[in-house]
């Protein structure tokens, strides 16, 4: 139910807000609401406590700036870019990633395989 309210709500930004543009980008707003929604929803359920250390906050930093600058970048493209070659792109993305993953996975693996 969430991710169909998501997608709707995603597919409306995107079509009004080339049309309101008055130069202000959206995301930043965007992803604090988001981060503050998805607090509140672990503070509310019963996870387990959250064990900090610099591994995993180094980690989480490197993610927010790459999905900080995605974002951002999406938007910059929805705003004065061409949608056509954007939805084209767009598509092409998961295929990237999972080309990413693999490769990714399988240099992981290949250096645990051989500590062992």
């Amino acid at each position: 139910m969430l991710l169909c309210l998501l997608c709707i709500v995603w597919a409306l930004y995107c079509a009004f807000t080339r049309h309101f543009d008055s130069g202000i980008n959206g995301v930043p707003l965007f992803l604090v609401a988001t981060a503050g929604v998805l607090w509140l929803a672990y503070l509310f359920s019963d996870q387990a406590t959250l064990v900090f250390n610099m591994g995993g906050l180094l980690q989480v930093f490197v993610m927010g700036v790459m999905m900080a600058t995605a974002y951002s970048c999406c938007n910059h493209s929805i705003q004065h870019g061409n949608l056509a070659i954007l939805a084209t792109m767009s598509y092409f993305t998961p295929v990237s990633q999972s080309c990413w993953q693999a490769c990714g996975w399988v240099s992981i693996h290949t250096q645990v395989l051989c500590m062992e």
